[in-house]
């Protein structure tokens, strides 16, 4: 079945990935979409921006879903964030650990790895081999990207149980311990740092253990160009495909009547855009504080908002260099020990991860490099009170943290000095500012220890006709959930509408 001649209408609330790919696969399933957004650019926190010429990014260090036969593959791939036409660079080692002059790689491939590991602490043999067992074992975990579970055929959900059976007795593992437990396993210093590398040392094994399964089966793959340039293409599909997208154009709030959503009020002049069915692609606290104006309560979401100590959320301070000078051949991901800790408020970071970018000859001009430092914390609060203190202070915290960070990534790399043409320092507030993250968060609710992890059921008690998007309906989040989350949207709505799901 079909939608009538008359096209039922889909308004998306928020332009990033997963407004995107909810408004494409709304054209797809046959309705008309429009999509709203309040910055002046599509991408939400995948983005972009240019300093002094500079490229940096904002969002991906490497991207889930490039291999090819996979749900969420066809998810980009129907989206045009992937493609055929769509360069993807694969690079073979993870992160690279600088000890006393000599750098280490956590390879790709997993016999590589081994030997490395091997090299560095034959004592740990014994572990070493099993984290080899445990990361090919998590190769094969399936991301949930067919269909939300309700709608999942029996056959359809005993192929996802399948997948997840090899892996099952690390995964339970995972969930009773964080990483940097298990990192004390290993006796090498050198490993222990490796692996706390990989992902934050305070959260979930289980994270370790399914970000290195993914990053190994399908490397850790860049998209030639970067976040904007992703981004770009999924507006692109969506408006070449016929849906329209407005931009610096903030919804004020959901309209309901009777129960039911029936549009969205915008915040400039009241006017009230009339839908079938709406489909918030926004941050969680958003939707329920503004644009449902705390008229609605979510068991789900006001539960994990009230408990912050056993649902995290990441925030981070980004430190962004621009060099007159290539340094492509320099690791590209290297962590590093700190001489001197560089301090955000109350976290303290002893080690840093220095990246570039000059692997994507397009990114910047030739000759130039982007190096970036992201210091992962939980201080929005404290960047919040200072900025609204003092603007001159605030300004001076980040130069601060920024010449710290220079002083660090110059005892490495020393050619840069004499060659830094762009600092721009981004704190949780710029992610709160332009995306409406909440307190700054770039993903969601972080798994941790003895704490139940489970996906949202995509909708509000109390209100038709209104579907979630955004990553904050899966535990983590990150931009596979958000696209992913896009796409359940729909397919609720096909299922309600009783026509073909679109998969």
């Amino acid at each position: 079945m079909k939608p009538e001649n008359t096209k039922k209408k889909v308004i998306v609330v928020g332009a990033g990935i997963s407004g995107l790919v909810a408004g494409i696969y709304a054209l797809k399933a046959g309705f008309e979409a429009e999509i709203y957004e309040s910055h002046k650019v599509a991408g939400g926190e995948c983005t972009g921006w240019q300093r002094n010429g500079y490229m940096i990014d904002g969002c991906i260090h490497w991207l889930t879903g490039t291999k090819k036969g996979t749900d969420l593959y066809r998810i980009w791939k129907t989206c045009h964030a992937l493609g055929e036409d769509v360069a993807v660079l694969n690079n073979d080692y993870i992160t690279a650990y600088q000890h006393e002059g000599k750098t280490y790689y956590f390879y790709v491939d997993l016999k590589k790895l081994e030997q490395e590991l091997l090299n560095i602490s034959p004592e740990d043999e014994s572990e070493i081999k099993q984290l080899i067992e445990i990361i090919r074992d998590c190769q094969e975990l399936p991301i949930p990207a067919l269909k939300p579970n309700e709608l999942l055929s029996e056959e359809e959900r005993n192929n996802l149980f399948a997948g997840y059976m090899k892996a099952g007795k690390h995964l339970e593992m995972g969930n009773s311990m964080i990483v940097r437990e298990y990192t004390e396993r290993f006796r090498s210093p050198v490993i222990r740092k490796m692996i706390s590398t990989v992902v934050p040392e305070h959260i979930a094994l289980t994270s370790l253990f399914f970000t290195l399964g993914t990053r190994t089966s399908s490397p850790g793959s860049w998209p030639e160009g970067g976040s904007k340039v992703f981004t770009q293409r999924m507006k692109q599909r969506f408006e070449e495909m016929g849906g329209a997208i407005y931009l610096n154009s903030p919804v004020k709030n959901i309209a309901i009547e009777n129960g039911k959503a029936i549009g969205v009020t915008l915040r400039e002049n009241n006017e009230l855009k009339r839908a079938d069915y709406i489909i918030p692609a926004t941050d969680a606290h958003l939707l329920l504080d503004q644009f449902l104006e705390g008229k609605y309560k979510d068991n789900f979401f006001d539960y994990r908002f009230n408990q912050p100590e056993s649902y995290p959320l990441l925030s981070a301070t980004i430190v962004s260099l621009g060099v007159d000078i290539d340094i492509k051949d320099r690791p590209h991901d290297l962590c590093i020990q700190a001489a001197k800790p560089v301090s955000v408020n109350k976290s303290i970071h002893s080690q840093i991860v220095i990246r570039h970018f000059g692997f994507d000859t397009g990114f910047n001009p030739q000759g130039k490099s982007t190096i970036q430092v992201l210091l992962d914390d939980a201080e929005y609060d404290y960047w919040s009170t200072l900025k609204n203190t003092s603007e001159d202070d605030y300004r001076a915290e980040k130069e601060r943290i920024a010449n710290e960070v220079i002083a660090e990534i110059e005892q490495v790399y020393p050619e840069i000095k004499g060659h830094i043409k762009m600092v721009d320092v981004a704190t949780p507030l710029t992610t709160n500012r332009y995306c409406g993250a909440y307190k700054g968060a770039y993903m969601a609710f972080v798994a941790i220890p003895g704490v139940k992890q489970e996906n949202h059921q995509g909708y509000i008690e109390g209100i038709e006709n209104m579907y979630l998007a955004g990553q904050w309906v899966f535990p983590d989040g990150g931009l596979p959930m958000a696209a992913i989350a896009g796409k359940f949207a729909v397919q609720r709505i096909c299922h309600k509408e009783q026509i073909e799901i679109v998969s």
